[in-house]
């Protein structure tokens, strides 16, 4: 009986994991610790930085370790994929993190004042760019990891020391 619970929960799991695939393209994949960290210290440095909203935000790793800082007013984590979504929300409810966990597509969001992370394709940074530039006013913040946003000069690249040396690209706006 267990093992048909077991075989019964992995495949609506695999399932959640392609619905989340084909909705967005990406299979969702957890960044490094090297990475969380280095994008850890790059908002940490942002003078005034209240806000952060991580796009894309898989599993959630990003946005607890980043409520542990408790540094920031608003951590918003926004994820497209069910079940990536829902690991991260009852993790952050487990470990009583002050993190507002949304399942949501990042093209439909309002944008508001803030930082914000990334962890998303090349395509994904294009329709998201026209965003930036319509609803950001100055002074916000754009992190992003391993995928540059076309057409923008990023204020510096910092690499994780991770396997891949994964670029992280810090945009001011």
């Amino acid at each position: 009986m267990v093992v048909y619970a077991l075989l019964g929960v992995v495949i609506v799991s695999v399932g959640l994991v392609a619905w989340g695939v084909r909705a967005s393209g990406i299979v969702p994949m957890p960044s490094s610790r090297s990475t969380r960290q280095t994008v850890e210290r790059v908002l940490l440095s942002a003078p005034g930085l209240d806000r952060v909203t991580d796009l894309g935000s898989g599993w959630g790793g990003l946005a607890r370790r980043l409520a542990r800082s408790g540094r920031f007013e608003s951590i918003v984590a926004v994820e497209l994929s069910p079940l990536p979504h829902m690991v991260g929300a009852l993790l952050s409810w487990f470990a009583d993190l002050p993190v507002t966990h949304r399942r949501a597509d990042a093209l439909s969001l309002e944008l508001a004042p803030g930082g914000y992370v990334t962890y998303l394709s090349r395509g994904f940074m294009l329709a998201l760019r026209e965003r930036f530039e319509e609803q950001l006013p100055h002074g916000g913040l754009l992190v992003s990891v391993a995928f540059s946003m076309p057409g923008w000069t990023p204020a510096r690249v910092e690499h994780a020391h991770d396997l891949f040396h994964t670029p992280i690209y810090v945009y001011e706006f």
